[in-house]
């Protein structure tokens, strides 16, 4: 019989302490997480890399915008290239994979 109580309480304590665990990890998530935005709204294109066959090929622009302030307008035009081929693209910097936040040099 005391066998039986005591397995009980021991798992009554490591219940408990799973759920303080849990508890405490999703606090450390909720203060600790960072999240990055890929958007214009900075009114430059900082946190981004650039790579622009001529030097207005892309601008930030404040109309037309499908939502908040500002957006990005790419044009391209005849001879413009990058001898890499006629391009005028952005690239988030982070390159992060999806589901994790990773920073990269």
């Amino acid at each position: 019989m005391g066998f039986k109580k005591t397995g009980r309480v021991t798992l009554l304590i490591a219940i408990v302490a799973i759920a303080f665990c849990l508890f405490i990890s999703r606090e450390v998530y909720r203060r600790t997480r960072s999240t990055a935005r890929f958007d214009f709204e900075s009114g430059d294109f900082s946190g981004w890399i650039k790579r622009f066959a001529a030097s207005d090929s892309g601008k930030i622009v404040s109309k037309p915008i499908r939502r908040g302030r500002y957006a990005a307008r790419f044009e391209l035009r005849a001879g413009d290239d990058t001898g890499d081929g006629i391009r005028a693209e952005v690239k988030e910097m982070y390159c992060a994979p999806l589901g994790r936040a990773q920073l990269r040099p």
